[in-house]
This record gives structure tokens, sequence and C-alpha cells, in this order.
């Protein structure tokens, strides 16, 4: 079974359909499976509403409407993820490398020097030089990333550097989780003339 529904009023979207202040069944689709004392049932229960042997001839005479919230996803750019995921990775790892192994492989130890001076540098030019809230917020990202891989050059007392990292992956989850709460979804007004057409099963 399916059903085109009208909403208008203010109409909430969400991920998997809406909640809306007004709503209307304008069509419905019966798979033949479905018996006809429930056929029956259903077309008495909402006679406003017509019903559709054949789920394209309602699709296309009830088109669901594309919400304006909804803006359309950018195009992703794989090398730009890819590159970030391999300095990602690459940052993890030399946190976690013990220092006499970075000392004693040439290549491993430019790249922890390199990434040190780097992050190093961009923490205090974020810190100390603009004086933004967002700069200042980046800084400290970047000032405990600088602590995640200078830690191997600490030894055991590294693995207090390493609790900034871990408490701000502990931030981020928590603020994804936060995003699902009820009222973050976007609120849409939809006059009754023109109503927003959804489908649900």
């Amino acid at each position: 079974m399916l059903a085109a529904v009208s909403c208008w009023g203010a109409v909430v979207a969400g991920t998997q359909g809406l909640r809306a202040e007004h709503a209307r069944i304008d069509a419905l689709w019966l798979a033949r499976q479905v018996p006809p004392a429930v056929r029956h049932r259903v077309a008495s229960r909402y006679p406003s509403a017509r019903i559709y042997g054949d789920r394209a001839a309602m699709l296309a005479e009830h088109p669901p409407t594309q919400l304006p919230c909804y803006a359309p996803a950018p195009p992703r750019h794989l090398g730009r993820w890819a590159a970030a995921l391999l300095a990602a990775v690459t940052i993890v790892a030399l946190g976690v490398v013990p220092i006499g192994v970075l000392r004693a492989t040439a290549p491993l130890w430019a790249l922890w020097l390199l990434a040190t001076a780097t992050l190093g540098a961009g923490a205090l030019w974020l810190l100390l030089g603009p004086r933004g809230t967002g700069h200042r917020a980046a800084g400290v990202v970047v000032a405990e990333v600088f602590a995640w891989v200078v830690s191997p050059a600490v030894g055991m007392a590294g693995w207090l550097l390493r609790v900034p990292v871990l408490r701000a992956l502990l931030v981020a989850g928590f603020g994804y989780l936060r995003t699902l709460r009820p009222g973050y979804f976007p609120v849409e007004h939809a006059p009754r003339e023109r109503p927003f057409c959804g489908v649900r099963v």
C-alpha cells in the first residue's frame, strides 16, 4: 500500500519523511495481493482519496514535491577526500610510532620534523595572529594535533598529550548525536493553495 499525501502549514522535514500541521490523503495505491475486503474497507475509510491499481500512474498524477529546504548535494571531489584521509592516517601514525623507530628511519624522521614544525607554526599563527573566534577554535584543534604528533618524543607522558585529541573525538561524536535531537530539522511553511505532496508506505 502506498499513499500520496498533501501537506501544508508548518512542515517539518526529516531524513525519512516529514511531519505537517495539516495533511490530506489524496490517493492510494493497493497491490494486487490486497484482499477485496481490505480494499473495500480502505475505500470506505478514505472516500475522498482515489484508489489506484497502478503505482506508476498514481505517482505520475501525484508527483512528490522536492522540498526547498533540501539543497542539492555538492559534487564530491574524491581527490581532496583521499588527500585528507592520507594526511589523517599519517598524523595518527606519527603520534603512535615510538621515537626510536622514527629516528632510526630517515624518511619517517624527516616527515615527523616537517609535521611538527608545520603544526606548531600553524597553531601559533591561529592562536596569536587572527582575532576571530573561528581562528582561535581552529588554533586549539591544531594545537591538539600538534600535541598528538609530539607525544612519542616525551615517552610515557605522551599519553597525556593524546588526551586532548581523544577528548575532541568524543566531543565531535556527541555533537553529531546532538544533530539528531528533536527540532533540529528545518520547518517549512506551505499555504493550503500550494501543498507539499509526499508519498508514504
